[in-house]
């Protein structure tokens, strides 16, 4: 048996579909809502009739007692003979004044009956019996139901006359359509300002907004401009949210795209030079000593590659890592001085004095990844100091966390610069850093790892005079030290 798929029709979008049911829906909730409340005044109305009826049963006794006293008394004041024309009359007057049916029993035992209703007192007055009989009848609460008596009153002057009344009664939903209506005139009304008036038509312009931001961002489109939404509850929350998630992820692609670019510049340029000077080398005509030259440019290029990628690597490395490998107690003023006598060779070279000025300070971490910080943190600044320059290291104790300054007399950091001195590849002098054999990855993977220890890291810088890198690292660990994306600059702060 083959089911039959359902069609959808070409050319709706999922919005569509899904505004045209929400619609069928509020209609459906509306509808469904005018059943309940139907439904639930009928029931309290049938309780309410029901008890009002048992209550009322004997009060309709007196009531239909009380009319035949009455109809006694107006045949007693008016001196109408027994079985005469003008006792019929009155009678029949009476009866159409109390919308009733009135029998009266003659001499011979003979019931005379006046008003409406003929046919049902006549079958009451065959049930009844010879003494007093009421009877409260109802056959369904849509139907007019009765009430009936038979039963002998005595008049003023001592005679007895036997009389039966037939008073019928309104049905229990005679008036149900008149108080409903109310209730169901006030959903109906609700459902109509609901659905041509109410904010869930604005709430569903903003959901096509959203809808189509989302694909946008979906098809890598980021530069979505939600509008500003105000009193609209969880949908200001989402519209917000959505914002900030376009905006995070346009801000992750630039630098996703300005990743890509940095990276195919440095690869490109060592093996642009490594490519022409491999060509070179075919010409046999080349001197010794420039074959020599050619052969120790293509070493050094490589060598610039190979540490290119091993930064790439240990950076990619650290921030995928979550926590630290090898975290533990050792003396943070002992490893400032040995990271400085392993740079001994490069700063001596350039006659660089050293103002050295270390607390004793113990901390908690990766013992070599601190050290990778200093040594980038020192060769930055031994690059960019002129020879007799200064290079000033300290260390101090602060509360809990560990101070570490070093601070240059070198050419410094444009203003304009700063703030991105910590992301990857970025160089403030590009033909500056090349030749100097920089990756822009050093002050990336420091301000990483100062991050994986919880601390921050910044830098600030007067152009012509020198620059000063400020790190601040927690005497210990907390339990799981947070790693944030290299590119971030937010706790690593920048001025």
């Amino acid at each position: 048996m083959r089911v039959k798929k359902p069609k959808i029709k070409p050319g709706v979008s999922a919005y569509d579909r899904f505004y045209s049911n929400m619609r069928m829906k509020i209609v459906g909730a509306f509808f469904g809502m005018t059943i309940v409340v139907v439904i639930f005044w009928s029931a309290m109305y049938s309780i309410v009739s029901y008890v009002g009826d048992g209550l009322r049963h004997d009060e309709m006794h007196d009531e239909l007692l009380e009319d035949l006293h009455h109809a006694v008394q107006m045949l007693e004041a008016a001196n109408a003979e027994s079985e005469s024309a003008s006792q019929a009359q009155l009678i029949a007057l009476n009866a159409r004044q109390l919308n009733a049916t009135i029998a009266i029993q003659a001499s011979d035992e003979q019931w005379r009956i006046y008003g409406d209703g003929r046919s049902r007192i006549q079958e009451q007055l065959s049930e009844a019996s010879s003494g007093e009989w009421y009877q409260y009848r109802w056959n369904n609460p849509f139907t007019t139901r009765d009430a009936a008596l038979i039963a002998t009153v005595q008049g003023s002057d001592g005679a007895n006359y036997r009389l039966a009344i037939n008073k019928p009664l309104a049905a229990w939903y005679d008036h149900f359509y008149y108080a409903v209506s109310p209730q169901i005139l006030f959903v109906l009304s609700i459902a109509l300002m609901a659905f041509f008036a109410t904010p869930w038509r604005s709430q569903m312009k903003l959901l096509k907004t959203m809808l189509d931001a989302m694909k946008r961002m979906a098809t890598g489109d980021f530069s979505v401009d939600l509008p500003k939404v105000k009193r609209m509850g969880d949908m200001e929350v989402i519209v917000e949210g959505l914002s900030d998630m376009a905006t995070e992820l346009q801000q992750l692609e630039q630098t996703r795209q300005r990743f890509i670019s940095d990276v195919s510049h440095e690869l490109q340029s060592p093996l642009t030079s490594i490519t022409g000077f491999a060509q070179a080398l075919h010409n046999e005509t080349l001197s010794r000593e420039t074959r020599l030259d050619y052969l120790e440019r293509i070493e050094a290029e490589s060598m610039r590659l190979s540490k290119l990628s091993d930064s790439l690597l240990k950076l990619t490395m650290l921030e995928a890592q979550r926590e630290l490998v090898e975290p533990h107690e050792f003396a943070l003023d002992m490893q400032l001085k040995r990271t400085a006598l392993a740079l001994e060779p490069q700063w001596l070279g350039k006659r660089i004095e050293l103002d050295i000025e270390l607390e004793q300070v113990t901390v908690t971490g990766d013992e070599d990844a601190l050290r990778q910080v200093w040594t980038n943190l020192l060769h930055n600044a031994i690059k960019f100091t002129p020879e007799d320059g200064t290079i000033r290291i300290q260390l101090t104790k602060e509360q809990q966390q560990a101070r570490v300054i070093i601070a240059d007399t070198g050419i410094g950091i444009a203003e304009e610069d700063l703030p991105h001195v910590f992301e990857r590849f970025y160089k403030a002098d590009k033909a500056r850093t090349s030749s100097k054999g920089g990756s822009g990855l050093g002050l990336s993977i420091a301000a990483t790892i100062v991050r994986q220890h919880g601390g921050t890291i910044t830098a600030s810088s007067v152009q012509g005079q020198g620059t000063t890198f400020e790190a601040t690292i927690p005497l210990q660990l907390a339990e799981k030290p947070a790693v944030l994306p290299g590119g971030k600059t937010q706790t690593a702060e920048s001025r």
